[in-house]
């Protein structure tokens, strides 16, 4: 719905966005002293040469827009960045999309457990509901941190959880933190730990490092 709405008005939001923004910009430009604003509204000044030349105003104001836009086009790279998915990540949700697909589940019992960041384009692809992160936002970072794999897999069934993605981190996790033992070892045994039997490794991207992306299955 709000998608829709920003479709259909956003012709005609435009138009006070720009005058808004233009309001926004005078009014700053008056804060710092490069024009008096309340001046344009005063009757008693016929034009802008009565208070100050002309070109002590146009070149401040040029040179404050470029700070304010150049701000803008340094962020706008910057949150395109946040927004794209590398391709290990699209390679690992593609393939679990296919997975999910040969191998039905029940209605919300196919839910993709992942880093809230990620959680929605994740779960859009394989199951469509891709409303909130709440889930994985909550839980994800206590999941991948604890030592109690039995709890966990009891609490993640429980909530429709049917896939898991890890993928490298730069934080330092215990030998016996699931990250550890889904991510590096797949949840296979160890000398002195046992395997994650709740917990299938099914899917390891083809990146340069091919445990950047583990897919396990609950």
């Amino acid at each position: 719905m709000l998608s829709l709405n920003q479709i259909r008005f956003l012709g005609e939001m435009s138009v006070f966005a720009a005058l808004f923004a233009t309001l926004g910009f005078l009014f700053l430009a008056d804060r710092v002293d490069i024009i008096p604003v309340s001046n344009l509204f005063d009757s008693s000044v016929t034009t802008i040469e009565d208070t100050v030349s002309v070109r002590s105003v146009v070149v401040p104001l040029f040179v404050l827009f470029l700070l304010i836009s150049g701000a803008g086009l340094v962020q706008t790279p910057v949150k395109q960045s946040q927004l794209t998915i590398d391709d290990d990540r699209y390679e690992t949700i593609t393939w679990i999309e296919r997975y999910s697909e040969r191998n039905p589940r029940p209605p919300g019992g196919d839910y993709v457990f992942s880093g809230w960041g990620r959680n929605r384009v994740d779960n859009y692809f394989v199951n469509g509901q891709s409303r909130s992160y709440q889930y994985a936002q909550d839980n994800y970072l206590p999941f991948i941190s604890s030592t109690d794999p039995r709890t966990w897999y009891g609490r993640l069934s429980s909530n429709g959880v049917e896939f898991i993605i890890t993928r490298d981190l730069d934080a330092e996790f215990p030998d016996h933190s699931m990250h550890t033992r889904l991510h590096e070892h797949w949840g296979t045994a160890s000398i002195d730990m046992r395997g994650l039997g709740h917990y299938r490794a099914i899917y390891a991207s083809s990146g340069v490092d091919t445990r950047s992306t583990l897919s396990s299955k609950v």
